[in-house]
């Protein structure tokens, strides 16, 4: 086979990925930590509130001024409303980078496999062909080419987060958005899938930083040695996703 070299600006993105997981941590801290406030700690907010209100609806009798204010200082005072109001801004922030970083980093990780792959059996030509497939596409199909044994089971975590980290980029960078005329829909984007609890968004960030790391790792237990080769020299600080320990083999590591 003749000598094949491989160049690219992987690593930067590598590094810029990485550079979001020490946050993360924090952020991880923060809301392990977080105490609700007391029910009685919202009295200075009910009475502004009170006031407020009967300033924009002196129609309105005293009973129904805090029949109305009670139901919304409930809400406020719900924990995990107040968790959310919280951590929302930081979570989004960190998802939403974690997310486009994430994806590009898997990209890149299985372009240099098939840039490779292909070029060490002299089938470099289809490589412009597999490169304008979906991400997706191109880790259950592209290595095929060269690997027919290789495999990414939809059935396992792994697939799930790719399908699903693609989706959400796509979602984000393709925003499209929802049109209705008289209240029938002409078009829909398929949704940005939003997630109920402050846990589970951190669950789903912590699989997107996981995700390159763990394909590679896939990757490097079932292609040949001379194919794949090393992105990063170390996948620290971040740890594999509990999700994707048995896909990997880490199952209880």
């Amino acid at each position: 086979m003749n000598s094949i070299k491989f160049t690219g600006h992987d690593p930067w993105i590598d590094s810029a990925l990485k550079s979001l997981w020490p946050p993360f941590v924090e952020l991880c801290k923060d809301v392990k930590k977080f105490e609700p406030q007391p029910l009685s700690s919202f009295e200075d907010l009910r009475l502004r509130l009170e006031e407020k209100r009967s300033q924009l609806n002196p129609s309105m009798s005293n009973d129904e001024i805090a029949a109305h204010v009670d139901r919304s200082i409930s809400h406020r005072a719900d924990p995990d409303i107040q968790k959310h109001d919280a951590f929302r801004d930081r979570i989004v922030n960190t998802y939403v980078q974690s997310a486009l970083l994430a994806l590009a980093f898997t990209e890149a990780i299985i372009n240099r496999i098939l840039a490779t792959g292909l070029a060490s059996q002299g089938k470099e030509a289809l490589f412009q062909m597999i490169e304008n497939s979906s991400v997706v596409q191109k880790w259950c199909v592209g290595p095929k080419c060269f690997c027919p044994s290789f495999e990414l089971p939809k059935s396992r975590a792994l697939y799930t987060t790719l399908e699903r980290l693609v989706h959400q980029r796509n979602a984000l960078v393709h925003h499209k958005g929802r049109i209705e005329i008289d209240g029938e829909e002409i078009y829909s984007q398929g949704p940005f899938r939003t997630f109920e609890t402050i846990d589970e968004g951190l669950r789903w960030i912590r699989r997107y930083f996981s995700l390159p790391y763990d394909l590679e790792e896939h990757a490097t237990r079932v292609l040949p040695s001379t194919i794949v080769t090393s992105v990063s020299m170390e996948r620290e600080p971040i740890p594999i996703a509990h999700e994707h320990r048995a896909a990997i083999g880490k199952l209880g590591s």
